[in-house]
């Protein structure tokens, strides 16, 4: 009952940092299975739509992501999407601070699905529609066209080069011809592409093979993608051993945060077990990495099977 009333009256607590707190305890309640996940998606929308303060939105924003990517089914998700962008954008648009639009922009695109939102990122991408106030960078712009890429938005090859041919910071074309192959609509591509980071040389630049990564193993991709994850473990020693301190977790994280499934969950399980003498702190990375994995798949077992 505690938890039902302040999904309903967070907006009552008058200082920013009680309704912060307020809501990463009714996040921590969503971990654990004691909110609905669309009860706490409610409470979201209520809340980005009232709040002023740019910290908190931000907050919100993220949660929203997670939440609808994370512990919704896909049907129920993009039955929501649609209501869920026209009240980000709405509440974009009438926004007068530039980083809180921003910050509304990106949970907009993060969550788009429409054929006409599609178009209008795409739009946005080419610089066609100039939204007021939102600065998109050229890192915006390989961002953008991750988002139509992964869900299949018909133009994106030839976006892909017209944009490619636009950029003027010579690292930001040479990581978009690199991440273009994680983009591709043909999953023989995109097979190809992972295969070739089993080789050293094509995992120099680390920031990169992440994002690659992340477009791989995007919710709308783990059909194909979850193929990946048991070589994903097998290559840790040596991710461990050739690369920077901090690859191993961006290389575990990049490619398994985006699941929710148990399936996903049962492959790191498998993977440990069968390795009983595995070393310790990778072992721990992995745990780390599939802690969210097992709990989105036990909100959706709880509520929606």
């Amino acid at each position: 009952p505690q938890i039902d009333y302040w999904l309903a009256h967070a907006m009552e607590l008058e200082r920013p940092l009680l309704r912060g707190r307020l809501c990463i305890n009714l996040y921590e309640n969503l971990l654990d299975g004691n909110v609905h996940p669309e009860a706490f998606i409610d409470y979201l929308t209520e809340m980005i739509q009232e709040e002023t303060d740019p910290l908190l939105v931000g907050l919100y924003t993220r949660y929203l992501n997670t939440t609808c990517w994370h512990y919704l089914p896909d049907q129920i998700r993009e039955q929501l999407s649609v209501s869920l962008t026209q009240m980000l954008w709405k509440r974009m648009t009438s926004e007068s601070n530039n980083a809180t639009k921003k910050t509304l922009f990106r949970a907009w695109k993060s969550n788009v699905q429409s054929s006409e939102g599609l178009n209008q990122l795409a739009a946005i991408c080419t610089g066609q529609t100039i939204l007021e106030g939102v600065n998109i960078s050229e890192q915006d712009k390989i961002s953008l066209l991750c988002e139509l890429a992964v869900k299949n938005y018909p133009q994106t090859d030839s976006l892909i080069i017209a944009i490619s041919q636009s950029l003027k910071d010579t690292n930001k074309k040479q990581m978009l011809a690199f991440i273009t192959p994680a983009l591709s609509n043909n999953a023989a591509n995109r097979d190809e592409f992972f295969l070739s980071l089993a080789k050293l040389e094509n995992r120099k630049k680390e920031g990169w093979v992440g994002t690659a990564l992340r477009q791989l193993h995007h919710p709308l991709r783990q059909g194909t993608s979850i193929q990946y994850l048991p070589k994903t473990l097998e290559m840790l020693e040596e991710i461990q051993m050739t690369g920077d301190i901090f690859f191993p977790i961006n290389w575990l994280n990049s490619s398994f945060a985006s699941y929710s499934s148990d399936e996903a969950y049962r492959v790191a399980e498998r993977f440990m077990s069968e390795r009983p003498d595995y070393p310790q702190h990778l072992r721990l990375k992995i745990l780390q990495n599939i802690d969210g994995i097992q709990r989105s798949a036990a909100v959706k077992k709880k509520y929606y099977q």
